[in-house]
């Protein structure tokens, strides 16, 4: 089914514009990471020690929802 209109969005929709604090957040981060993994690498060794304690806190944990059911999925019976 062909379509001879193009849909424009209005005006008064959002966008997905970025806004200037999401831009700090992301510089931010960045900053920090690399500042972390950079004393890692070439800190004298305490300094690394410290880093490398550091690192397993900034990786992202995806954690469930409370009441969210954490069993794993049960998959169905074959087909007969």
């Amino acid at each position: 089914m062909p379509y001879d209109e193009i849909t424009h969005p209005d005006d008064e929709q959002q966008s997905a514009e970025v806004t200037p604090l999401q831009w700090t957040l992301a510089g931010f981060t960045m900053a920090l990471t690399t500042m972390v993994v950079t004393t890692a690498l070439y800190g004298t060794k305490e300094q690394s020690e410290r880093a490398f304690r550091l690192l397993p806190w900034m990786k992202r944990d995806q954690q469930p929802a409370p009441g969210e059911d954490t069993a794993p999925n049960r998959r169905r019976a074959p087909r007969k």
